[in-house]
């Protein structure tokens, strides 16, 4: 009888878990028009080697056609800094010869807005080095003795748009291969195929050993919970009363979690009353690279990131040219809440809270770390939705009439007119510091 109480309580407050954490998410058994393999193991390791040489290379030449616009721009970037500072980083991924090292990606894609997203991973050991070029001496080690090298995978959901991949969008005429682009021999259009195949829209480092602890925690409760239950099968009335007792615990402290995350989710999900086709991982995406990009732009050039701030921001953190000797070297995100969501003034505001780490280094090689909260709040234009197509930052340029890419500049390069980025995308509205 204690058991069944026990067991009761247990998938009552693991079913409201579940439903607040993946209520808002889509997920589909496989991408558009396939069956079976997602990526295999061949394309993953060559998307990583691509990724993780580049820091030590610095041919940006290799990643060209295997990342997002975003990504490349912050790769793009973070190599600025490493050259400025005289340092390159290695990363080296010593792989676990187990089953789970032969798991090219996860079997399953989640709908991300109207795009296709899927996890590709390696698992082993995971040490990243910077290290001096002159000395080769090793300046900052991070090692993961336990943990997946995760690369988050983009493509189209539009079959007809992966099939006309090959015809010029600006002019229709069929597009030829010049290296790792698409160009147009009638109008000169060029751009990469993110739409036709799998690209990396991110890449991290996931410790699975911390991810193990964490899931113990949770898991803690129940074990004992269930222990209690089945010595009390046996036991007088009281320890019965006590089972009874915890169980009721567990059941408050687990509704009582699942009401703490709703709240924690509750920026998120106002977000997609609003916008039918939003899609948090996008979203999540979009905030860590805005971020970073930020911070990149104080270590070299607060102009970088112009297109990317609200024009009055934009003038007081030039007046403030509060730059100092450190350059980031890492700057990594654990925790990203969304605290609230408003409509204002003909812009979409999200109240933004981050955990981060920030790695720093000066000129004469010395590190420092901070860890602390960020706050970011973010805008974009009340009419604004999130687009359906991989590129949404792909569009014509209403004075040339050229295709343009609103993701780096928001200018068109053949004729230099400028856009509001706010108009299709999120920018920054205000930002402070790591407190």
């Amino acid at each position: 009888m204690m058991i069944y109480l026990a067991a009761g309580a247990f998938f009552i407050s693991l079913a409201s878990l579940l439903y607040v954490i993946f209520s808002d998410i889509k997920f589909k058994s496989g991408p558009s028009g396939e069956n079976g393999g997602i990526i295999d193991k061949e394309t993953r390791d060559r998307y990583v080697r691509n990724i993780t040489n580049v820091m030590k290379t610095f041919n940006m030449k290799t990643v060209e056609s295997t990342v997002t616009e975003f990504m490349y721009c912050f790769i793009d970037q973070t190599l600025a800094v490493l050259k400025k500072v005289g340092i390159r980083k290695e990363v080296d991924i010593i792989e676990s010869d187990t089953s789970q090292a032969n798991t090219a990606s996860l079997n399953l894609v989640i709908s991300d807005g109207k795009n296709n997203m899927t996890t590709a991973l390696v698992h082993g050991k995971i040490v990243e080095k910077y290290i001096d070029n002159v000395t080769d001496k090793v300046l900052y080690e991070k090692v993961t003795e336990d943990g997946h090298y995760v690369l988050e995978m983009l493509r189209s959901d539009y079959l007809e748009e992966r099939q006309n991949a090959n015809f010029c969008s600006n002019c229709g005429a069929p597009m030829s291969i010049e290296g790792d682009f698409y160009v147009c021999p009638n109008c000169g259009t060029k751009y990469t195929t993110e739409s036709a195949k799998w690209v990396v829209a991110n890449s991290y480092i996931y410790d699975s050993k911390a991810g193990n602890i964490q899931g113990f925690m949770f898991l803690l409760p129940a074990i004992i919970m269930f222990v209690v239950a089945f010595i009390a099968n046996f036991s007088s009335w009281k320890i019965k009363v006590l089972s009874i007792l915890i169980d009721l615990i567990v059941l408050g402290a687990a509704l009582c979690y699942s009401s703490w995350i709703s709240k924690q989710l509750s920026g998120i999900k106002k977000i997609s009353q609003y916008d039918k086709e939003f899609s948090r991982k996008s979203f999540e995406r979009r905030v860590g690279y805005l971020v970073r990009a930020y911070e990149r732009a104080k270590d070299l050039d607060i102009s970088k990131v112009r297109p990317f701030m609200e024009p009055s921001l934009y003038a007081r953190l030039k007046d403030q040219n509060k730059y100092d000797e450190f350059y980031m070297l890492d700057f990594q995100i654990l925790k990203l809440v969304v605290k609230d969501f408003v409509i204002k003034d003909d812009k979409q505001l999200a109240y933004v809270t981050l955990d981060v780490n920030k790695v720093t280094i000066n000129e004469k090689k010395k590190i420092k770390k901070k860890k602390g909260k960020y706050d970011v709040t973010l805008y974009r234009h009340k009419d604004t939705m999130t687009d359906v197509k991989l590129n949404p930052e792909v569009i014509t340029c209403e004075c040339c009439g050229r295709n343009m890419n609103l993701t780096v500049d928001g200018k068109c390069k053949s004729c230099g007119n400028t856009y509001d980025l706010s108009k299709y995308d999120w920018i920054i509205y205000d930002v402070s510091d790591i407190k």
